[in-house]
């Protein structure tokens, strides 16, 4: 079955428009089509960068709590500041 769509205006540069026309004459589809499967995959690639982010955020937050945890039960850190850059 067909999702429902809404009809939606934008406005495009000449040479955009001719890119699309090219690509739906050479897809044998729609401009329509092209430009929603366009869309499509630039929706999935930002929730891919999204993803890698948030599990590149979760792996330094888990880093720091492994360096927070050294010094548990001690007043003073456990670590110079030297050691928290590449040498």
């Amino acid at each position: 079955m067909t999702e429902k769509m809404d009809r939606f205006q934008v406005f495009l540069e000449h040479r955009q428009i001719e890119a699309l026309e090219s690509l739906a004459t050479e897809q044998h589809k729609s401009i329509a089509q092209v430009i929603r499967e366009i869309i499509d995959s630039c929706l999935e690639k930002e929730s891919e960068v999204k993803a890698k982010r948030q599990k590149i955020w979760l792996e330094e937050l888990r880093f720091m709590q492994d360096w927070m945890a050294q010094a548990s039960g001690t007043n003073e850190r456990t670590w110079k500041r030297e050691d928290a850059y590449d040498r």
